[in-house]
């Protein structure tokens, strides 16, 4: 999804209740049940999904509580950060995005 339509999305996890983890010292290892997919994450990709959960949130939101969670500036540049790790797990099938109709 490009950059400013992302922004505007809410996102979700939509198979969450069938992810299984496995968690190291850093990367976690994700089986998406809804997919049958595994994948290796690294730490924020993991915050994500732990924030999203079973809920949904609009772009904005989840930036503000990373970026809580991370103790940094919720700035451009992590905006974008956060942008492309959505992107990323978007395409991977892992979150989706709904853009509210005007």
């Amino acid at each position: 999804m490009p950059a400013e339509p992302l922004r505007q999305a809410r996102f979700r996890a939509p198979f969450h209740e069938r992810f299984l983890w496995a968690h190291w010292e850093v990367d976690s290892v994700l089986f998406n049940g809804g997919t049958g997919d595994t994948h290796l994450l690294s730490p924020i990709p993991s915050e994500i999904l732990d924030l999203l959960g079973d809920r949904e949130m609009p772009f904005f939101e989840i930036c503000a509580d990373m970026a809580s969670r991370c103790s940094v500036a919720n700035d451009a540049i992590w905006q974008e950060k956060l942008a492309r790790i959505i992107s990323d797990l978007e395409q991977l099938d892992i979150i989706e995005a709904r853009i509210d109709e005007a």
